[in-house]
């Protein structure tokens, strides 16, 4: 067989890989699941931020590590489970303009905000807490695009800019089945970039990308284990993130220890995932302002820090909800804060 012939039947095969990994869909379970986690890591953010208003352990806060790495991992699946790789740029040219609708612009909107807010607390309090102190105007851009006036969101800025760059990961992950291990140079890489710069969260990333674009290859493997191994693997992963003190590490485990224990799981409470998670955003987006209020509100009632905190975590997502529900009155403004979502 000549070379070049052999270069064409390698092409074709090649082709045909990606063909059969293009645009998979989501069971309704498995979108169920997704929620789910979605929520219970939103809460654990806003449980994390208001925790730093008590005089609390460190170890109080530090449940909500894994939420950051869980959401990277969940947002980059989400991006290739749909994506469409033979038809590259038109597929990036449509996910990039859903991604300014759904991040950029609320990124914008939120953090502006912010700035209202932080604005109007500082006259009302001039000692609480002043994000606006070396505020001038020239310095607003760069002060908005690090997210000063509303911290979390830091978050969609560099899921966006994980975006950008997109197709270029899933270009490499996509040429071979073992692109996974690549993680494993990553993880000395990555650990010393910026906590704020997608980069940093690299190994979460790939993850979510390889499952969604190996996804029916990795749900046939997750079905040929046998069942005591995948419990086995719950407990595991409960030890891991129990007993490592190592943040990276961590961090960058957390999605897949989620994964083993939340995928054996067969119940989760619909009525409570379908009322909370349209609201997830706008309680991500809004929280850390919120908190500023509602975290006073157990302190004046002289209660203890851990009642204060729980309280406090219950007020901020339940004022969130009742804002959404107010705005939601409005389909062109929910759509525009929410990104269509």
């Amino acid at each position: 067989m000549h070379t070049s012939e052999v270069s064409q039947e390698n092409s074709s095969a090649f082709q045909s890989e990606l063909k059969s990994r293009t645009s998979c869909k989501l069971s309704q379970a498995a979108s169920i699941k997704l929620s789910f986690v979605n929520i219970v890591l939103t809460i654990l953010i806003v449980w994390l931020h208001v925790s730093s208003y008590y005089d609390l352990p460190e170890s109080v806060g530090n449940i909500a590590i894994i939420s950051v790495p869980c959401f990277f991992a969940i947002s980059s699946f989400l991006y290739f489970i749909s994506f469409n790789f033979e038809n590259v740029f038109g597929c990036y040219k449509s996910k990039l303009k859903k991604r300014i609708k759904s991040l950029l612009i609320p990124f914008i909107i939120f953090n502006i905000f912010g700035l209202i807010f932080s604005i109007i607390a500082y006259r009302i309090h001039p000692t609480d807490y002043n994000p606006i102190e070396e505020l001038t105007f020239s310095r607003i851009p760069i002060l908005l695009y690090r997210s000063q006036f509303n911290g979390p969101l830091w978050y969609m800025r560099a899921l966006f800019e994980f975006v950008i760059v997109a197709p270029m990961i899933g270009w490499i992950l996509s040429r071979h089945k073992y692109s996974l291990l690549l993680v494993l140079p990553l993880y000395f890489i990555c650990g010393t970039i910026s906590y704020f710069s997608f980069l940093h969260w690299m190994i979460p990333i790939c993850l979510g990308a390889y499952i969604a674009i190996y996804y029916n290859e990795v749900i046939s493997l997750y079905n040929r284990i046998p069942r005591f191994l995948k419990w086995g693997g719950v407990i595991i992963s409960v030890l891991a993130l129990l007993l490592i003190d190592d943040v990276f590490l961590i961090r960058s485990i957390a999605p897949i220890c989620i994964l083993c224990m939340i995928v054996p799981l067969k119940s989760f409470p619909q009525n409570s995932i379908s009322l909370i998670a349209p609201y997830t955003l706008l309680i991500y987006c809004l929280h850390l302002p919120i908190s500023r209020i509602t975290s006073k509100i157990p302190v004046i009632m002289g209660l203890s820090p851990l009642t204060s905190l729980l309280i406090a975590t219950i007020l901020t997502i339940g004022l969130c909800i009742l804002i959404g529900v107010v705005l939601k009155r409005s389909t062109k403004i929910w759509t525009v804060l929410t990104g269509g979502r």
